[in-house]
Parts: structure tokens; C-alpha cells; sequence
């Protein structure tokens, strides 16, 4: 149960990152898309 808790804390981590790295992607090159 401890490991099915933190694989799911860190999936939702890493989810959080993309999202945060895309953001900073289209904020940097917003004439890109």
C-alpha cells in the first residue's frame, strides 16, 4: 500500500513538471504554435 501511495505521489509529480515545463515552453516561444 506505502508503494501504490508514493508511485502515485510521484506520477502526479511528474504530471505537475510537464505542465509547468510546456507553460514555461509557449510563455518562452508564444509565436510558435
Amino acid at each position: 500500500m506505502q508503494f501504490k501511495w508514493q508511485a502515485d505521489r510521484l506520477y502526479r509529480l511528474y504530471r505537475l513538471y510537464r505542465l509547468y515545463r510546456l507553460y514555461r515552453l509557449y510563455r518562452l516561444y508564444p509565436y510558435t504554435a
